[in-house]
């Protein structure tokens, strides 16, 4: 954890100035904020010219330490404010595109629905679910909620990454209508606290939307039951049996497969993190044609130094 803490140094600096046959030594303490071991801003300075000899102060010194050298002492906050200043500016741009989603609902947007709240169930156990428009219009929207409960957040993005999104049986077959005014209390309530809204038909690198293109174009599109029966494994946290399903289907040519072998030894889920296999099999995987494949090896390879794009 990060505290706040009180801390000081003191900067010894010769001068030309001498007693008792020495030089004498001009002392800088400079007190400062810390957060950890973070210089974050100074607050106060004293000086003092002393004798090193018979420690007798001396008239008080013309210079002072140098503004560069405080600087280089608390450039520390400098990059932290920066670091900040990014994340906040990357916060409230994500913030202002789920507000234009807002405004303009489209068939297949996605929401991330805290569940408890939006059933109104007062519940120990926290429970996420995904929501898929799939029709809208000027006052209102359907939508249908993921037949799948998860307990983390975290979880519900993981699923995005294994394309659950597109599986038949991910969504209840039952839909219900909201109104604009009401999913915008949702979304303020944060009930809705996330809206997505897929690019070139993924999110996250996991295909979100079933591409309109012609079928030879997507051929082998549809995963095997080896492949599901693997996502059903992970969704249990079991990511060893999860990992040796997804390469049995991935060695019988799955290319979701795959990739989702390849996305758990790029994570290190099941096996220890080997970027090795990992771009091994997201390149078998463009070999059939995926694009999510290529767009996953080109983010990995960019942080690999022997990966060639």
């Amino acid at each position: 954890m990060f505290f706040m803490d009180v801390d000081k140094q003191v900067i010894e600096t010769p001068r030309a100035q001498t007693c008792c046959g020495e030089n004498v030594v001009e002392y800088a303490e400079l007190k400062y904020v810390k957060l950890s071991f973070i210089p974050l801003f100074p607050f106060y300075t004293h000086y003092q010219t002393q004798c090193k000899v018979c420690k007798s102060s001396v008239e008080a010194p013309l210079s002072r330490t140098s503004l560069l050298s405080i600087f280089n002492k608390f450039i520390g906050i400098i990059i932290v404010l920066f670091i900040a200043l990014y994340f906040w500016q990357d916060y409230h741009e994500d913030i202002a595109k789920e507000m234009d989603i807002l405004k303009l609902p489209q068939k297949y947007d996605f929401y991330l629905i805290d569940n408890n709240r939006f059933n109104k169930v007062q519940s120990q156990r926290s429970e996420f679910v995904i929501a898929k428009v799939i029709s809208a219009n000027k006052d209102a929207i359907e939508i249908v909620i993921s037949n799948y409960i998860y307990s983390r957040k975290r979880d519900l993005i993981k699923a995005i990454r294994l394309d659950t999104l597109v599986f038949d049986d991910f969504f209840s077959s039952k839909s219900q209508f909201i109104t604009l005014a009401e999913l915008n209390a949702l979304y303020k309530e944060e009930i809705v606290y996330r809206i997505l809204r897929p690019f070139n038909y993924t999110l996250f690198g996991g295909v979100a939307v079933r591409p309109t293109m012609p079928e030879k174009l997507y051929k082998g599109y549809n995963p095997t039951a080896i492949n599901q029966e693997g996502i059903r494994s992970y969704r249990n946290n079991d990511f060893v049996e999860a990992l040796s399903l997804f390469k049995q289907a991935a060695e019988q040519g799955d290319a979701w497969a795959q990739i989702n072998l390849a996305q758990m030894y790029r994570d290190g889920e099941g096996s220890k993190i080997d970027n090795a296999q990992a771009l091994h099999w997201f390149s078998e995987a463009i070999k059939l044609g995926n694009k999510t494949a290529e767009f996953e090896y080109q983010q990995l390879c960019k942080k690999e130094i022997t990966c060639k794009l």
